[in-house]
């Protein structure tokens, strides 16, 4: 400060120490300052009045320090900061400590997240803004797969589609504990009787736990099959017995066969045997032998002897041709078709035997078509009026 008015031969000089007091405390602009604390000194200070300096200045915000950041509390994937509790945050001005954006929803993880200081005195004190790191732990999830009929299936049945949804909203995944009753490939595919364990699971990502798998069984029931012996099948006494063909209903899927053959009761005298199931099986399947199956015949040797009998296309003809080793008392014979479950006699007029060794015969059908699958037989007429098949 300097001093204005005194007279150049006077010896005056300004002492004291000054103090300056605003006229408030609070921010503003062109705020008045008293001067006080000048005084003069020297030989001729007697000589005058002093006037203390009138000054003027403005008061801005202050930026409070941040002492002590605030800790923030765990949350779980899907909360928002909101959930996150700050504490142990300390300034140099009263005030609270808050998420500056609290809706945010942060990924599972931990990362710095923005605080802002709004002190209580907002007039005087700006606002700060500084990052706290909060962790967010990953979510749990569960599964919802529910059962049904779907669970109870029968070999043959047609694929089907399941169905399992995860709370997360990720994809469910689907297994079979065991693959040879069925897969799961979408869609699910009976491959066979049995029971298998489908379980449901989701195996999580960056924000989800896995969720605790959920399983259902699947029963797969064999399918039911009707087996029906071809009829008319016999033998003569003391030979062996032929293969016992059949017929299923329904018919066997795709490429699948029965193992083993179907046996009959015991016995090797002329008379009639009942068939039953022998040895056939498949697991896929639940056979029973039809009620009205027919029987199997053994009878007495036939006189005559066959050294030959074939069915062949000749000229767009169905020829049936046979040759006897021998023949003993034989009157003729009448060549029967298998039609359905009867037989029908091909021939109308019997053909008489040659009572001769190496005798051949010769037959058209005019029934059967060329390029099918028949089945015929010979019955020998004896000279007691009997016949052999």
């Amino acid at each position: 400060a300097t001093l204005d008015g005194i007279l150049c031969e006077d010896a005056v000089t300004l002492a004291g120490t000054p103090v300056y007091t605003f006229a408030q405390a609070d921010v503003g602009t062109d705020i008045e300052i008293t001067t006080s604390g000048y005084t003069l000194a020297g030989d001729d200070a007697g000589n005058y009045d002093l006037t203390q300096p009138t000054l003027s200045a403005d008061i801005t915000k202050a930026t409070p320090v941040i002492e002590t950041e605030p800790t923030a509390s765990t949350i779980t994937f899907g909360d928002t900061l909101a959930d996150s509790d700050l504490t142990g945050g300390l300034a140099s001005v009263a005030g609270t400590f808050a998420w500056t954006t609290p809706a945010t929803a942060p990924d599972a993880g931990t990362a710095d997240q923005s605080v802002t200081f709004t002190p209580d005195d907002a007039v005087n004190y700006e606002a700060v803004v500084f990052n706290v790191s909060v962790t967010v732990d990953k979510a749990n999830q569960t599964i919802t797969f529910e059962g049904g009929a779907w669970q109870s299936k029968t070999y043959g049945d047609a694929s089907f589609e399941i169905t399992a949804t995860a709370s997360s909203g990720l994809t469910v995944e689907f297994d079979s504990s065991d693959e040879t009753v069925a897969t799961v490939n979408s869609p699910v595919t009976i491959v066979g009787a049995g029971t298998t364990t489908i379980t449901a699971t989701q195996p999580g990502d960056d924000n989800w736990n896995a969720a605790t798998p959920v399983q259902h069984d699947l029963e797969v029931d064999q399918l039911a099959v009707t087996v029906t012996p071809t009829p008319g099948l016999s033998k003569e006494e003391g030979a062996s017995d032929p293969t016992f063909t059949y017929t299923t209903d329904p018919e066997l899927l795709g490429s699948d066969t029965l193992a083993g053959a179907l046996g009959r009761a015991s016995g090797e005298t002329v008379g009639f045997y009942a068939y039953n199931l022998g040895t056939l099986a498949n697991d896929n399947y639940a056979l029973s032998l039809s009620e009205e199956s027919d029987q199997f015949e053994i009878v007495e040797p036939s006189s005559v002897v066959l050294y030959y009998f074939i069915a062949r296309a000749e000229n767009g003809q169905a020829v049936l041709r046979w040759r006897t080793a021998s023949e003993l008392d034989t009157v003729g014979f009448w060549v029967e078709r298998l039609n359905g479950e009867a037989w029908v006699r091909v021939n109308d007029k019997i053909i008489y035997g040659k009572d001769e060794m190496g005798a051949t015969y010769a037959l058209v059908d005019a029934g059967a078509e060329v390029g099918g699958t028949y089945t015929w037989r010979i019955v020998e007429i004896e000279t007691d009026g009997s016949q052999q098949i």
